[in-house]
């Protein structure tokens, strides 16, 4: 075990996610042989996706399988390798559609590899983790359960403000609404030199209100489970894997844990036990839980490099109700292959499964 962490769901993510067993892959398409090649006016083409996932932080590329017909236009096309991103896939699968081609004969088939550039604009975290959705009361006791997708993009001729709309309804305006609401305060950081039309950038917020199970009340040895467990990437600190390596251990309140796992590239920290202690004294002396925090630092050669697993949990108390619950945020930074990436995802929806 790399280090024991006083929720169940952390600790199986820490002992986990360096022992990822490879996924099954899913069966690829059966590849016919190219008889065509891409024109060379469009040697140099890349795809432009409309919508960029706000986890997306790095340059893909997908293989395409087009049929051509006999001038050189495509007919159809389907993705033979992917990028595990619906939305890059989509991007690359439309702009070999639109693409000349050139072929041995009347017609055949090309198998473009075609690039998708990495997004010039990222969402600012930090815009994000001050400017929370915030649900009233009502929706958190309506039952319902699902996600929201919202796009942002820089605002035209106002780079400082956002432009933000609903890319895919969660089905009930009050959510699609306090998504909006909060997005409006959310930020781009985009380079000086970018051009004025950018791409949306979307970021997809699930919710659960439905009423827990009723669980056995655990031993009074054993913590208590969380009240809930989500996926929150806007709680990380930096915006690359390196900036986590060089500026992690400069932080304050964070040490570095003394049981630190066999495997070569993992590195562990944690809250300190001085900011622990410090927030204690902030309450006056009160039983009240404190932050604990959880950095899982993965550089070569672990095979899911470069990444981190950020793990926090925390007291959440509702501005409505007054009520408080814990809340564990599991945020991932993946900067490795998207097949690395998405194990580490979905490892991380396994344990918000489990929660539920």
């Amino acid at each position: 075990m790399l280090h024991t962490i006083q929720s169940a769901g952390l600790t199986l993510l820490a002992t986990t996610v360096c022992g990822l067993p490879i996924m099954a892959q899913a069966a690829a398409p059966i590849a016919a042989t190219p008889t065509c090649t891409l024109a060379p006016a469009f040697a140099a083409a890349v795809a432009e996706p409309e919508v960029y996932d706000s986890n997306v932080s790095f340059s893909n590329t997908v293989k395409v399988q087009v049929s051509v017909d006999a001038q050189g236009r495509a007919h159809d096309a389907r993705v033979l390798n992917g990028s595990r991103n619906r939305l890059l896939d989509d991007a690359a699968r439309k702009a070999a559609l639109s693409w000349q081609y050139l072929c041995q004969g009347q017609g055949g088939i090309a198998q473009p590899v075609v690039p998708v550039p990495e997004p010039a604009c990222r969402l600012d975290r930090l815009s994000w983790a001050d400017n929370e959705p915030r649900f009233s009361s009502a929706l958190r006791s309506s039952g319902l359960r699902g996600s929201v997708e919202v796009w942002l993009r820089p605002m035209a001729g106002d780079p400082a403000g956002t432009e933000v709309k609903i890319g895919r309804s969660s089905g009930d305006a009050r959510i699609d609404e306090a998504l909006l609401t909060a997005a409006r305060n959310w930020r781009l950081t985009c380079p000086r030199d970018t051009p004025v039309k950018h791409p949306w950038i979307s970021f997809t917020q699930s919710f659960n209100f439905q009423p827990r199970s009723q669980l056995p009340a655990p031993a009074a040895s054993e913590p208590a489970p969380d009240d809930v467990v989500i996926a929150n990437d806007a709680l990380l600190e930096f915006g690359t894997v390196a900036g986590f390596v060089e500026e992690l251990p400069k932080m304050k309140g964070v040490d570095l844990a003394p049981d630190q796992s066999s495997q070569p590239g993992v590195t562990l920290y944690n809250t300190s036990l001085g900011a622990i202690m410090r927030e204690i004294e902030t309450t006056k002396g009160l039983l009240k839980p404190v932050t604990l925090t959880h950095w899982l630092v993965m550089v070569p050669p672990h095979r899911t490099a470069p990444a981190v697993v950020r793990t926090s949990k925390r007291e959440v108390i509702d501005d409505t109700t007054g009520k408080s619950h814990m809340q564990t945020d599991i945020s991932i930074l993946c900067e490795s292959g998207p097949a690395e990436c998405a194990e580490l995802r979905q490892r991380r929806d396994a344990l918000i499964l489990r929660s539920r």
